[in-house]
Order: structure tokens, then sequence, then C-alpha cells
């Protein structure tokens, strides 16, 4: 039910049927080499011998931890960083960066603020704090791998000494806890360039806290000059770290932490709005109307226009959808998009589900001046239950009436006139739904993230929609590693529902693909009330968006999956990281 199976796999006699009989003939692993670096967990390992000059210049020598599910970061442009106004050090705040499940929900804030729950995963690429938070969250959670990909490539190895030196560094860390000063920053030629101060209280293995501070340089290339793909995210250029003395204060520590010529103070982010779709984010969810026209929006903000296309429904007239070259040239003068959502209505007939979602857009064009949009998306679903053959069609956009709104109008009257009057009853927003919930009586169809699409894959199986399990595999995939659709779906016959626990998601990147591996643990009910437990890791595959550059776009979607058995009678089996090691 959950993978290729392990023929060899304790208790594999089941009685005949069930879940374990959906999936195929063999096991399958994820393949071997830097493929398998996602499953692995990140420690800290302060002060590896790396001492240097300041880190105002980016020969700097610095003290690395690495970590995390990274995105690449090819190298630096090797333009000297600028000096300019000085800083300030307001009080700081101290940040959690513990270790937990992937993207359990954190507490947004500001440079000093962070989740405070051990239960979070951090990846985030949007600002300095957030990648110094990322950083040190991977060192806690002991994936090097992903801390090390923090650090922008071609950084000499004075500053950063190869991988394994540097992963040994962090042999006698348990865990760091992570205070940050107010951050600087400034530009000069064409790049950005950010002062982070840091104090680090390192909790040693062998007991025992040590405390550092010191300051990270970081690096980002003008997106607006980064005009082919592959995009260099912000990055960790130098950082000098050092051992504090008895009796320092956390608020001195960080006032000399870095050179007070290092740029104007850089307020905090503020915390993402629910329905954001700004080009920070990265959303992929078919599981409501709403949903599907924010990351249909968050695509076009992004300029993903390739994966934007693919939220339309295929076979649509070109009446309303252009050929694609056409599409993506309609967007040419259109910097971002705002989007206001009215109340959903929808209906069902002969099978099938509609949907009508009134919009406000607001387009920042990118002459200047701002033109505002009102209009109706239809949005279609044939019902899952129906749909009993791959491949599964999910939820899209099947018609748009949008026109240009005259001067005056207000948000409100715009939205209540947006869609006509007779497109069925309102629908109610989906109500928050706890965290990993895979119920039947939930519809969830996310691609946004690794362990959403695996949540995705079994809420299908929990609502016997098998053709749309069957769909998150990638194609490839699903026809060397699957056995032939009626025999996956006969499989299930004897399982009544599945519950899932995911652990902590590792990453890996390769030529302009992501690698996902998902550690799981599952325990399916069976009709005659019987249960049976399994364990393993999921590899799931995306290519970059940025590098899609023509449809169809491929989402994130499976790749393989190595699972066993666990044995009737034996102890829980929680996933870990080991889940993932071949």
């Amino acid at each position: 039910m959950v993978g290729p199976r392990d023929d060899d796999a304790a208790g594999d006699d089941d009685g005949g049927g069930g879940m374990r009989d959906a999936i195929g003939s063999r096991q399958v692993r994820p393949p071997r080499g830097r493929e398998i670096l996602a499953c692995l967990v990140v420690a800290v390992g302060l002060l590896a011998g790396c001492s240097g000059p300041s880190a105002a210049s980016p020969t700097a020598t610095a003290t690395v931890v690495q970590a995390a599910a990274a995105t690449p970061t090819p190298g630096s442009s090797g333009t000297p960083a600028p000096t300019p106004t000085a800083t300030t050090t307001p009080p700081a705040v101290a940040t959690s960066v513990a270790t937990g499940t992937a993207t359990a929900a954190a507490t947004p804030g500001g440079q000093g603020q962070g989740s405070g729950s051990s239960q979070t995963y951090l990846d985030d690429r949007s600002d300095a704090a957030e990648v110094i938070r990322s950083y040190y969250n991977a060192i806690n959670l002991q994936q090097f791998a992903r801390a090390y990909g923090y650090w922008e490539s071609g950084v000499p190895a004075s500053q950063l000494p190869p991988f394994a030196q540097f992963e040994q560094g962090f042999t006698d860390t348990g865990r760091v806890d992570l205070t940050l000063g107010q951050i600087s920053g400034g530009a000069a030629a064409g790049n950005r360039y950010y002062s982070v101060p840091v104090v680090l209280n390192a909790h040693m293995t062998g007991g025992g806290i040590q405390t550092f501070s010191g300051c990270y340089t970081l690096h980002l290339g003008d997106p607006a000059n980064q005009t082919m793909p592959p995009l260099h995210p912000m990055a960790i250029q130098a950082a000098t770290v050092k051992l504090a003395g008895a009796g320092a204060t956390t608020s001195g520590l960080l006032a000399g932490a870095c050179p007070a010529d290092q740029g104007q103070p850089v307020p905090p982010t503020p915390a993402a709005a629910p329905g954001d779709i700004a080009a920070a984010r990265y959303l992929d969810d078919r599981g409501t109307a709403e949903a599907v026209v924010s990351s249909y929006y968050n695509a076009i903000n992004r300029q993903e226009n390739a994966r934007a296309y693919g939220y339309w429904e295929s076979g649509v007239p070109t009446s309303q959808l252009p050929p694609f070259a056409q599409f993506e040239q309609g967007f040419t003068d259109t910097g971002r998009v705002d989007l206001t959502l009215g109340q959903i209505s929808g209906g069902a007939a002969a099978g099938n589900r509609y949907y009508s979602v009134p919009v406000v857009l607001n387009a920042h064009m990118a002459g200047g001046g701002i033109q505002t949009f009102s209009g109706c998306y239809t949005l279609h679903l044939g019902d899952p239950a129906n749909q009993t053959m791959p491949p599964f069609h999910p939820m899209a956009i099947q018609a748009a009436t949008v026109k240009l709104v005259g001067a005056g109008a207000t948000t409100a009257g715009l939205l209540a006139g947006a869609c006509p009057a007779d497109q069925g009853q309102p629908v109610p927003p989906t109500p928050a739904a706890t965290p990993g919930d895979i119920a039947a009586a939930r519809y969830l169809d996310d691609r946004g993230t690794a362990e959403a699409v695996v949540r995705s894959y079994y809420n299908a199986v929990n609502r016997q929609e098998y053709a749309r399990a069957y769909g998150y595999w990638e194609p490839a995939a699903a026809a060397s590693q699957l056995k032939p659709f009626d025999q996956f779906q006969q499989g299930y016959a004897q399982t009544t529902s599945v519950t899932l626990t995911i652990g902590t998601v590792g990453s890996d990147v390769g030529a302009g693909q992501l690698y996902y591996m998902v550690p799981v643990a599952i325990a399916a009910r069976n009709s005659d009330g019987s249960t049976q437990r399994f364990v393993g890791c999921y590899r799931l595959h995306l290519a970059r968006p940025e590098i899609q550059a023509v449809p169809p776009f491929q989402p994130l979607a499976i790749q393989s999956a190595s699972l066993r058995q666990v044995p009737v009678g034996a102890s829980a089996e929680a996933p870990t990281a080991q889940s993932c090691q071949p």
C-alpha cells in the first residue's frame, strides 16, 4: 500500500491481501550518493579551529556550522563587501532553532524571534536572519549537508573546511541556542550584503555550555540582475566566531560582534499574512478552490509561468487560454499581483464539482502604476470517487472572466458582483485542520512540500481515491516500481484506514533538481480488524520550477519508496533519519 514492498521484511505473512500488496513485487531504495543526503540530521560543532580577519571583508576567516535541506548556493560574485554607515545594536531577542518535525507551525517574528517549539524545521532564505536561523536549525537537527549548503560555493577553505572536517567539528555539540542582534546591510555593484551579530550557547554532549559570539556576512546578488536560472539565493559568505570570556553579557557581546561600519540597520521582516502569495513563498496546493487560485498567482508572482499555465485544465479552448508563448508574453509588463478573494460558491452535477471564485487583482506594472481588475474564476474537479483510473485530474481552472476596473470602485462592491448570482451555494472556509490530519473527511491535495505530498497520497488512500493516489508518483517511477493500476488498487481491498507519522524531512540538490527524503511510520487498519505497521522512507523529486520553462509543469512527486513491515506485537517505531539510510 505504501510503496514498493520488501518481500523479505519481517512479518511478511499478512494472511493474504491487505495494504502490503498494493505497491509492487520488490523493494526499491533511494539511489545512493548525494541523493541520500536528504535524510541527514544536523548537529552543531563550534570553533573547528578557524579564526582570522574581520567579517567586514569577504576574505574573513570563519567558524562554520552548516545544515539543512538547502537549495544550492552557487558561487560568489567576488565583489568586495561595502562599508556603509554605522550599525546600531538594540536589545537582542533569543530565537529557538530547536529540532523537530518538518514544517511544523512556527511563530513568525522579527530578527530575534523564532519558534520556541521543539517541532520546527526551518529552511528559509527570505532574509539574513532566516538564513542564520535555518543554518543553526540544520545543525541542531544534525543535517550537516544542509547546513553546509547555506554557505556560498567558492568560499575559500580558510573560511569553510572540506565537508568531512566541517561535520567532524560538531561531534561534541548537542545543540546550539542562538541569539541575534541588530542586522545591518548595504549594497554595492549589484550585490547586497548583510552583517548578522550572533551569540551562541553550545550545549556539549559531555556536559556544560560554551558561549561564542561573532558576526556572519551574507551575500545576495540582486535578484533583478539574476535574469537566467539558476537563481543564487542569499548565502553565508564569511564569519568570525570566537569563544566568549567568563562574565560577558549577551548584550555586550552582540554590541561588539560586528564592525561598526557594516551598513544601515535592517528592519525585521514582517510575518506573512494568511493568503500571502508573495514571490518569497512557494505555494502549490490543489486542496481547495481558494488554494488553487492562490497557487496560480503565486506562480505568476514568482515568474514561474509554466507552473501557472499548469493550473488550467487541459483542453480549455484558446478563447479562454491562449498558447503558452502568448500567455507568458501577457505578463511581460506585470511586476506582481495582489489578490483578494471573495465568497466562494459551488455545486455538483453529473459527478463533477464546480466552484466560482470572485477575485479582485491589483497588478503592479513593471513601468510603474497599478491596474485593478475584477472577475470570476470557475474551477472544476471530477469527483475523485469517480476517477477510478489514472491519470488523476486534480482541481483546475476551467474558465475565467476578468476585466479592467474603472476608477472609484470599491473592493467589496467589485467582489459582490464578480460572479453570477446563480453559481451554487456558498462554500464555507476550510477549517484549520490538525497538522498531519489525513482522515477521509478531509480532501488534501497539496504539492507544496514533500510531507504535504506524502500526506496527500495517504489521504487519497483513506478516501479510496486510488487513481489520485497513483498520480502522486512520477509517471516513470509508477511504471517501473508500482504494480499495474488495477493490481495497485486491488492491494488496498482489505485496508479500511491508514494513519501516518512523518519524521524530519531531509533534502539534497543536484543539476537543477531537488530531492527530498521523508521518513514515515504507517499503521494500516484492515477490514478484519487487524492492524499492520510499516516503517520506511519516501523519496520525492522536483525539477526546479524556475528551469521548467515550458509546459507541462512537473510538480513535486514520489520517485521511490522503501518500506518494511514491523512484526505484529513489536513495539512501535518512530520514523527517523535512519529510515532513509540505504
